[in-house]
């Protein structure tokens, strides 16, 4: 039984070791998308639901998009793109003026008026690790 495996992987050549890399690499990707998709539909079933039992509050969908892009930039997996997320923050913290209130205007003025979060695409080394871990701190001490 353990022949078979061994004489699998004897067989491949280089070209088809790349090829299952490859093969692999997509199927990751693949599963990353998949779970993103996953979070996006339990999001919108959680307020469908909210909104089929009328316990929905007014600002409650308000709140969910800040939370949204909270995660976003607290769990993004690539560094380069932090200011991107970072750059949807902003333009949501704008839209909605949130940017008068104090704390907000805070991180504001710190981390979102950056030219790289103001561009909005992907930058290698924007910001340092320890910059990172301060700026995911103050994010996640924001409230609505």
């Amino acid at each position: 039984m353990s022949d078979v495996p061994q004489g699998l992987l004897s067989q491949l050549t280089s070209v088809s070791w790349l090829a299952v890399l490859v093969a692999l690499g997509l199927i990751i990707v693949g599963l990353a998308k998949f779970t993103d998709a996953l979070q996006k539909l339990h999001g919108f079933g959680k307020t469908l639901w909210a909104d089929l039992r009328g316990k929905r509050s007014p600002g409650a969908e308000f709140k969910n998009d800040f939370d949204v892009l909270r995660r976003n930039v607290l769990f993004c997996g690539i560094t380069n793109n932090i200011p991107v997320e970072l750059h949807n923050l902003r333009t949501f913290l704008v839209d909605k003026g949130l940017v008068e209130r104090p704390e907000f205007r805070h991180f504001f003025d710190r981390w979102l008026s950056s030219p790289f979060v103001s561009l909005g695409v992907p930058v290698a080394n924007a910001f340092t690790y320890d910059q990172i871990r301060q700026m995911e701190e103050e994010l996640r001490g924001l409230q609505l």
